[in-house]
């Protein structure tokens, strides 16, 4: 049994191009500030669960821990699936 274990396989997989050497900071930027403006608690949300990992040092990803961005993330996941709008 084989795998192909070629980085590049995703594009032909998923049916779009690599985004290997595409920068989406600013996109990424866009849709938080976004998020911001369609969840009126977002902000403050976002901020008591980013103390919160900082209090368990869960707050580099580098570490193990999230990102900012997957902090708020996973608090619009949250708020969509309990529709908390």
């Amino acid at each position: 049994m084989a795998a192909n274990l070629n980085f590049g396989a995703h594009k032909e997989m998923f049916g779009g191009p690599s985004l290997r050497n595409q920068h989406l900071g600013i996109a990424s930027c866009g849709l938080i500030k976004q998020y911001v403006d369609s969840y009126p608690w977002l902000r403050e949300v976002g901020i008591l669960l980013k103390e919160f990992l900082v209090l368990h040092d869960l707050n580099s990803a580098y570490l193990g821990g999230i990102s900012s961005y997957s902090a708020i993330l996973l608090i619009v996941a949250y708020m969509n699936y309990y529709k908390l709008h």
